[in-house]
């Protein structure tokens, strides 16, 4: 997310140096001529929507003003991705209630003190194969002197834990002495559409990715 996210707050300076181009080709695909994506744009007004929207309701905002706006763009999505935002939205909101929801870039997220600590990718963002649950620096995930800092999301439902086991939005991570630690997961994928394959089970053992919050 890191590429995304630098291209993402360079689109104010690259919208005043195309202002008065005439032609430009629609792209859905600006990486191999590097410029930004009309998913990368479309991400920017969006971001763009949300600090006009934070400063219009000023110190009148609250956590039930973000949580309105997450579920709101939850609801937008695709089957497959919306199925997969609602579960991570629900482990959250129950395991880290001190985490505020909010929208970034369009994406539903999660802020500790106004930082945010972790959000949700839906696959469809910028037509990715996947959707992804990435963590900033602020998330408690330190484990040796290597850890993944975003994860491939294939499956959210579990047959008995209900897909990604809660402690690890809960449990602060222990910081580990020796070898960096290596994450399992497991998610068993079917040939059936996209909706219902990410309901299939993914079973995640006890060191799960964390968002525990600092």
């Amino acid at each position: 997310m890191s590429r995304i996210r630098s291209a993402l707050e360079k689109e104010g300076i690259m919208t005043e140096q195309n202002t008065g181009t005439k032609g430009s080709a629609k792209r859905t695909s600006g990486e191999a001529s590097g410029k930004f994506t009309d998913e990368e744009r479309a991400a920017a007004k969006e971001r763009a929507r949300e600090l006009r929207t934070a400063a219009r309701r000023g110190g009148r905002a609250s956590q039930a003003d973000g949580e309105r706006d997450v579920l709101e763009k939850i609801s937008e999505m695709d089957e497959a991705d919306r199925v997969m935002a609602e579960r991570i939205h629900a482990i959250v909101t129950a395991n880290a209630p001190d985490l505020t929801p909010r929208t970034w870039y369009g994406m539903p997220a999660y802020a500790k003190d106004g930082t945010i600590v972790c959000h949700f990718q839906p696959a469809q963002k910028f037509k990715t194969r996947y959707p992804t649950l990435g963590f900033s620096d602020k998330a408690n995930l330190d484990d040796g002197t290597m850890w993944p800092v975003a994860y491939a999301l294939t499956s959210c439902a579990g047959e008995e834990s209900g897909g990604l086991r809660t402690p690890a939005f809960s449990v602060p991570r222990r910081k580990s002495s020796g070898a960096p630690g290596r994450r399992s997961t497991s998610c068993s994928r079917g040939s059936a559409g996209a909706g219902e394959e990410r309901r299939e089970n993914c079973d995640r053992n006890a060191s799960s990715p964390a968002a525990a919050t600092a």
